[in-house]
Parts: C-alpha cells; sequence; structure tokens
C-alpha cells in the first residue's frame, strides 16, 4: 500500500510543517516542533473510510445544519433535514466536560453525553449533508460535509470529527488541489497520492479519535475541504480508483506533491531536511523536461549569443557592477559576453547549479578589458544593482537580475551561446501537479494515471487495496495496468532483480527506477555500447543489455508486415541480441545467405533464414531489395515463452492472425537455433 505524506502544497511553495502523531520521534521538519513518524496501518487494513479532525478554532460551542438524515446514536432516533429545510443545531461543551446537541430554532435539548454521534442514513452526496455555520475557525466556517461525525471534548476542548467515505475524503481534496477541470488522467493520479497520504496517517490504535486534520497546523494535514458543489467535477475521478493507491516496498510512507518543480524532482531530505532521509529511498531525482519545456509560467530565462551582450539589461548591469568591485575598475558599458555557463550542482541534484561562470569584454576608464568571474548562482537574486549602463531600468523595487523567487538555477548550451534558467515553485518532490496536467492532455502526451503515478512515484507500485465504494458496495476490478509505450521497435524482458534503470546510456548517468527480473520493458533503440532506449512503467530511460534481452516486436496493424529480402555479404555472424559480443552468435551464416528481414532496431534486422535460424544481423553485413507488404502469419518465433506473464505475453510476440496459411515462400517458420564459433560480423 501506499504512503503519501501528502504536503500537498496545494498550488503554493511548501511550508515547514510538523507532525503529531503516535510513533518515532523523528527532528522537525521544519523550525523547532517535533515530528512524529507514525505507524502506518497493515496494507490488508479497510481503507473504506477516515477520520478528519476537523478545525474549528479554540470554542465552547459550534452551529451546525443537519441537511439530510441522521441517526444519532445512543437514542434510537433518527433527526431528519434537507438542504432546503435543515435542522439548525448547537453543539457546546457543558461545564461537566460533556457535550450538548441544542435545536436552535426551538432551544429544546436533543441529547447530553461524553459524546454525541450523528451516522447518515444514506452515504449517496446527492441527498444534502451537514453545513458548519459557525465556528471560531474563518477557514472552516460555512463548509459543508459528507459523511458522519463524532462531538466530544478532550483536554477541555470541543472537538469535530468527520468520518467520511474515502472516495468522498479525496474528493474534498483533490478539487482544491487541481482546478476540476484539469485533465481527466490527472486528477486521477492526483486522487490516487492524496488517498496514499491519508492512508499514511491512519491510526488503528484502539484509542485513537482521529487520523488526520484538515488545516495547516501541522505535516499532519491535508488540504480537504469538504464538499465543495464547483468542484463536482472531480467526484467521478475520485470513484474511478476507489480500492488503487500506491505504496513503496509493501508498505506505506510519506507522499509528496507540489504545484510545480521546475524541471527535477526532489529528494525529500534535499528539501525537507535530513530528518526526512528516512523516506529518501522511495523517491528519487529525475529530469522533467515536459513540464519545463510546456509550463514556461514558472521559468524565468537570460538568453546570451556569445559575442553579444544577451537579452537581459539586469544581467549586463550584474556583470558591470561584479567586475567592478571584484577588480577594482570602473566598467562602464558591456561590449561582449565571451563565455557563460552554470555548474556545481547541489548535492542530491542534477540541475540545481551553485556556481555561476562569466568571461566578458568591458568598457573601463583604461579601454576596453577582458575579466572572468565566478560567484554564487544565488546572487542572480540577492546582488543589489543599480542602473550602471544608463539603459533606463528602475531598480528601486525589484533590485536584482531575477525579479521572482524560484527554486532552481541551471542554464543550457544553445546554438552559440547559453541560457540561464531559474525556475521551479513549491518543493518539487514526488508529483508536479502542472507535470502531470500536462502529460494527461489526450492531444499530445496522452499519459495515463499509471504512467504519471509511475513517473513521479518511480519506486512505488501501484497496488489495489481493500476499500468500499460510499455505498458500501465493492468496486468492480481494476483495467490490468499493462500499458504499452508509443511507438516501441521491441518488447524486452529484464534477466535479474534490481537492475538500474539510467537517464542515460551508461552507469555513469542517474537512476530512475529499478527493474526485476522478467519484468517488460518497451525498446525504442540501442545504443552502441551496449544500453538499450527503453520506455518502463511510464519512464523514458535505458537498460544494460547485460541484464536484459530482445523477446519479440509490435504486431502490425490487421497483420500486415512489411518485409525486406536481403543477401549477406560475406560470411557473417548471426546474433542473438543487437549487439556485438562474445557468446551471443547463433550461427555463422555463408556468403550469400537469403534472409528476410522482419524489424530493426537502429542498425540492427530482425531477420530469419530458409534453413530455420533467426537472429540479429548489421545493417552493414547484408544487402537488402525493396521493402514489401505481407498479410499473413507471424514467422517470428517468441523467446522463452515459458519465462512470460502470459497477460504480457499477449501483447509482446507477433501474434497468430485467422487467416490461411501463406504459401509465398517468403514465408517461413524457424524453429531451431544453430551455434557458431566465429567472432567476427564481416
Amino acid at each position: 500500500m501506499a504512503f503519501v505524506l501528502a504536503f500537498a502544497l496545494a498550488l503554493a511553495c511548501f511550508t515547514p510543517l510538523a507532525v503529531f502523531a503516535k510513533g518515532i520521534s523523528i527532528k522537525a521538519l521544519g523550525g523547532n516542533d517535533e515530528f512524529r513518524r507514525p505507524t502506518p496501518p497493515p496494507t490488508d487494513y479497510d481503507f473504506s473510510t477516515i477520520r478528519v479532525l476537523i478545525t474549528i478554532g479554540s470554542t465552547s460551542s459550534i452551529d451546525v445544519d443537519l441537511g439530510t438524515d441522521y441517526v444519532l446514536e445512543g437514542t434510537n432516533t433518527t433527526i431528519s433535514g434537507t438542504m432546503s429545510s435543515p435542522v439548525p443545531v448547537t453543539i457546546s461543551k457543558t461545564s461537566s466536560g460533556k457535550v450538548k446537541m441544542t435545536n436552535r430554532s426551538t432551544g429544546a435539548v436533543i441529547r447530553e453525553a461524553s459524546d454525541i454521534r450523528l451516522t447518515r442514513v444514506d452515504q449517496n452526496y446527492e441527498l444534502g449533508m451537514l453545513k458548519l455555520v459557525s465556528c471560531a475557525s474563518d477557514s472552516t466556517q460555512g463548509r459543508m460535509y459528507l459523511g458522519n461525525f463524532r462531538f466530544f471534548v478532550k483536554d477541555s476542548t470541543l472537538m469535530m470529527v468527520n468520518t467520511v467515505p474515502m472516495a468522498y475524503y479525496i474528493y474534498g481534496v483533490v478539487g482544491y488541489e487541481l482546478n476540476p477541470y484539469c485533465e481527466d488522467e490527472a486528477l486521477r493520479a492526483q486522487a490516487i497520492a492524496a488517498k496514499a497520504h491519508g492512508i499514511y496517517y491512519i491510526d488503528s490504535a484502539p484509542d485513537s479519535t482521529y487520523d488526520i486534520k484538515d488545516g495547516y497546523s501541522s505535516a499532519q494535514y491535508q488540504a480537504y475541504r469538504g464538499f465543495r458543489e464547483n468542484r463536482l467535477p472531480t467526484m467521478r475521478h475520485c470513484l474511478d480508483v476507489v480500492g488503487i493507491t500506491i505504496a513503496y516496498q509493501d508498505s506505506f510512507v510519506p507522499i509528496c506533491y507540489a504545484h510545480s518543480n521546475g524541471g527535477e524532482t526532489s529528494l525529500p531530505s534535499f528539501v525537507f531536511g535530513s530528518s526526512c532521509q528516512w523516506y529518501d529511498a522511495a523517491y528519487g531525482v529525475a529530469i522533467d523536461d515536459i513540464e519545463f519545456d510546456e509550463y514556461t509560467d514558472d521559468t524565468d530565462t537570460i538568453n546570451v549569443t556569445f559575442g553579444g551582450t544577451g537579452d537581459n539589461s539586469r544581467f549586463r548591469d550584474f556583470i558591470l557592477k561584479k567586475i567592478s568591485s571584484l577588480y577594482g575598475v570602473n566598467a562602464t558599458k558591456l561590449r561582449s559576453i565571451i563565455e557563460l555557463y552554470a555548474f556545481d550542482p547541489i548535492e542530491g541534484t542534477e540541475r540545481h547549479m551553485q556556481q555561476l561562470h562569466v568571461k566578458a569584454k568591458v568598457k573601463t576608464g583604461d579601454g576596453d578589458k577582458t575579466y572572468t568571474f565566478e560567484c554564487p548562482t544565488s546572487h542572480l537574486r540577492s546582488f543589489a544593482l543599480t542602473d550602471v549602463d544608463g539603459s533606463g531600468d528602475d531598480y528601486s523595487s525589484y533590485k536584482y537580475v531575477f525579479k521572482k523567487s524560484r527554486l532552481i538555477y541551471w542554464g543550457k548550451e544553445t546554438s552559440g551561446g547559453y541560457t540561464l534558467i531559474y525556475s521551479g515553485h513549491g518543493h518539487g518532490v514526488g508529483l508536479s501537479q502542472m507535470g502531470a496536467n500536462i502529460r494527461a492532455n489526450p492531444a499530445t502526451y496522452a499519459w495515463t494515471y499509471q504512467e504519471i503515478l509511475n513517473f513521479y512515484y518511480p519506486n512505488f507500485d501501484i497496488i489495489t487495496i481493500t476499500e468500499r465504494n460510499p455505498d458500501g458496495t465493492l468496486p468492480s476490478p481494476p483495467d490490468d495496468p499493462f500499458v504499452v509505450g508509443p511507438d516501441a521497435v521491441a518488447y524486452g524482458i529484464c534477466t535479474a532483480d534490481g537492475t538500474n534503470f539510467r537517464s542515460g546510456p551508461g552507469t555513469e548517468y542517474s537512476i530512475i527506477a529499478t527493474v526485476n527480473k522478467d519484468e517488460h520493458f518497451d525498446i525504442f533503440d540501442v545504443s552502441s555500447n551496449g544500453w538499450f532506449k527503453a520506455w518502463y512503467k511510464g519512464l523514458n530511460g535505458y537498460i544494460s543489455l547485460d541484464l536484459s534481452y530482445v523477446t519479440g516486436f509490435p504486431s502490425p496493424a490487421d497483420g500486415v508486415f512489411t518485409l525486406m529480402d536481403g543477401t549477406t555479404n560475406g560470411s557473417v555472424n548471426l546474433r542473438s541480441e543487437p549487439y556485438i559480443r562474445d557468446g551471443n552468435v547463433i550461427t555463422r551464416l555463408p556468403n550469400k545467405t537469403k534472409v528476410t528481414a522482419w524489424a530493426h532496431i537502429n542498425k540492427w534486422y530482425y531477420v530469419t533464414t530458409d534453413n530455420g535460424y533467426e537472429g540479429f544481423l548489421s545493417n552493414l553485413t547484408t544487402t537488402y531489395g525493396d521493402p514489401y507488404e505481407y498479410t499473413g502469419v507471424a514467422s517470428i518465433s517468441p523467446r522463452s515463452p515459458e519465462s512470460y506473464n502470459p497477460f504480457i505475453y499477449m501483447h509482446m510476440v507477433l501474434t497468430p492472425f485467422p487467416q490461411p496459411e501463406p504459401t509465398d515462400p517468403r514465408i517461413r517458420f524457424p524453429g531451431k537455433r544453430g551455434t557458431g564459433e566465429c567472432d567476427s560480423d564481416s
């Protein structure tokens, strides 16, 4: 099951918060408060409901309107109201520490007890709800709530706890975190992430009174706002994911998400402090180029062509003032920028550069001079400026190069120059709400919620849990999460548990996920140094050929194959992989051997021969004729089918089509593999 520390930042930057719950004491996330790591519930727990402590402020009484039918526990009576004609009641604390419910219209005492519990007769949200008419909290006064309620006194304080079906609870979060008209799959991904956060805080101890809070007083909160009619479009997305959540290694850990990440996800300890290292392993640092490239509202840039002065007058003044102060000269005009780059990423990041390098030619009292300097990138937001070059900029209000406070300083080379970049909003850990919405756009990327979650939570699993619908029924079985990456040229299988899935073709690149034995990935390309470019659980990355192999190819539409006939140019090696290595030679094909090419990966063609062999040939070893189409039965044999998951196998191999046996002699059915001892491929 999934642990979601939904430091759900409701479209805003992270504010340090502290958790108060049973469990292990850990240093605060921020400030001087104590952070207590809760003991999460077991994965076989019933997650159909969750108890939310509603913020009512320090008060001895609150007013609520009962807009549907509730059973008043302990009295065997039903209080019947509607939204148009609610039952108005006051809940108050007595001098003896009990709770009293009074009809506000008549003054009659309905019940006085140590606690008062109201249970809805029907959980259907369309039948009305409770409205919190008045309390001592401006943030919650006037809100409406679904579910059941308990009112009691604890430590001389009046308490209100809302026990609500999990789907309705998530509805009260998602509509606040995201615009209800965001993309469907983004809303589902947000619903699952928010649910995982709530699950993490469920307290199964017999003496517990609530699971999670609705306000900002601690990290044990989520932006729960009850029932909001203008957010009703999100309801169906919350109901769509009943019984589904995410988990890290079959356990629940905190889940973070924020408005944006500036193009790179972060580790919890990097953002929240070393006390959060205990759940770093669940997260990872990954480049989020889709968000960066398409969510430009969250980015400031400075564009420089070497030999010019750039497109930012504040940066020109920054260079002049820096050179003047560092070298003790009077630099009055920037002639040209010769070198520019950001470097030295902060530990635990890839793009957050700490240092800036500048080489520039400037006008001084002694003529034009060239100077080089390096300084912290943070000076672009802290080094006070004046209008040195007389360009007319007014620095009275915004005296720095970058006016807004963002998250990440970095940059990238351009044709003949460099772009300095300042981006980010929020803490950058876990799901980017903006990035999720961009990815979910059906007109462009069309990612599913599974793909979105797999990208932002690559170390988590999407799992099913015990959770009933609000009406008490069991949800329909979820769709099989098997999805095929876009435009795959082949399919692969991992051969070892814990195989690293990296951001580039080499061990020097960062790890973005791990792949286990017999897990499937989709192949786009193969590098010359032995790495597949692949798609795995919504992530684009690289996996070593040493720990994987090709298993099959996509089935063509309608069974129409595009084939090419060829002839080998000399005696050549037929290989089991699209890569030259010792031990992967199937056989040595003689000169002028006729082959048929069925598919290709980069320079490698998957071919069959007349005498029953199949494997990979380099395109440098064979001359091919023009491609031709054939409608028939696949000739390629599936590899090691006994090791496949049957469902994946069904999607991966070139499946037979219900058509007659081909009479064309070019269509063959190979059944044997040979061995060879030659090492050369030409």
